[in-house]
């Protein structure tokens, strides 16, 4: 369960008395980089990746994890707060080149897939009208694999 309402679902159920089945699944946050072609780690460039959410229990952006040129981010549940958080991540020391990757609608026929960098992704995203849900992907990573940066 990665940011969704599962593990909330599990304990209501149990608070019924009801003991649900859970069938595991790949999470959105490894579907869509990889339905983008954008590796979560890579040989050479990325060797950690964390998952951060757009919004904390309260709806406020959470901090963002300091700059390492080794890491990658995905962010899931973030559209809405794009621009906030790239300002946060400038705040915390990350390049404004930093690449940028975002996966609307991963793996369906709607898909759309969009890079920039840090300085340019929340005005992409704005023109072309980005709607969740989306995965972004943020890091050396994106582009790894032959996607040009806008």
């Amino acid at each position: 369960f990665v940011f969704g309402r599962g593990g909330e679902e599990v304990v209501e159920f149990r608070r019924f008395g009801v003991e649900p089945t859970v069938v595991p699944g790949i999470s959105s946050a490894l579907a869509g980089p990889m339905a983008a072609m954008t590796p979560v780690t890579h040989r050479g460039v990325a060797n950690k990746v964390t998952f951060c959410t757009g919004m904390d229990r309260f709806e406020n952006t959470p901090s963002v994890p300091a700059y390492d040129k080794e890491q990658t981010l995905v962010l899931l549940m973030s559209v809405g707060r794009l621009r906030q958080i790239c300002e946060a991540m400038v705040g915390q020391g990350y390049p404004a080149d930093t690449p940028v990757g975002i996966c609307e609608r991963a793996t369906t026929p709607q898909q759309r897939d969009l890079v920039g960098t840090i300085g340019t992704i929340a005005d992409l995203a704005e023109e072309e009208k980005v709607r969740a849900p989306a995965i972004i992907v943020v890091g050396d990573v994106v582009g790894t694999l032959g996607r040009e940066l806008a």
